[in-house]
């Protein structure tokens, strides 16, 4: 869920249900739908009360990590404080489903987003190059994104990201005194 107010699901169309709900929404866009909703299960975190927060995410998955950080980003105080979304996707297009999402949150300069890009159309870099959302050497036309500014600390990268090392990074510049939070979805 990324909003509540109104309410707004990020879901991917496969096949069936899914799918039948992608056709209905490009046939009528801003169709309004009943719906039913169960969970959820267990506690959020409040990512605001951590010094430190690292975010994992993978395909649709990231609705979470991205309504955690939106809050976090309206929401925290204080410039030491640091949030990383770690969020792996497919394919570059997939960008679309959070561009508001991720041109707000580029514009906070303690959020870092990289995005991960594991099955990419036509890679034009090898799986160790990262290439800037801004950068002349990504093929925009294709994406079809609306892309942060220049100044945006998003990026993206081709390949799976490497988990050990994120966390280990954290760690390593947190002090014995911070709160660090991991979460995954």
């Amino acid at each position: 869920m990324l909003s509540r107010d109104p309410v707004e699901f990020v879901v991917v169309a496969r096949n069936g249900f899914t799918r039948k709900l992608y056709e209905r929404a490009c046939a009528e866009p801003g169709t309004r739908l009943r719906v039913a909703v169960e969970g959820p299960y267990g506690s959020v975190p409040s990512a605001k009360a951590f010094d430190r927060a690292v975010m994992f995410a993978g395909g649709s998955g990231a609705t979470f990590a991205f309504a955690l950080a939106t809050e976090w980003s309206r929401s925290a105080t204080g410039a030491d404080k640091r949030l990383e979304i770690v969020w792996s996707v497919r394919d570059v297009a997939c960008l679309q489903w959070f561009e508001t999402e991720l041109a707000m949150l580029s514009t906070d300069s303690r959020v870092t987003v990289t995005v991960h890009v594991t099955q990419p159309r036509e890679a034009k870099a090898s799986s160790a190059d990262t290439i800037p959302l801004d950068s002349p050497d990504r093929d925009i036309e294709k994406t079809a994104v609306s892309l942060p500014p220049a100044s945006s600390r998003v990026i993206v990268e081709i390949g799976r990201p490497d988990v050990n090392a994120v966390v280990k990074a954290v760690v390593e510049i947190s002090q014995s005194v911070d709160r660090v939070l991991v979460a995954a979805s």
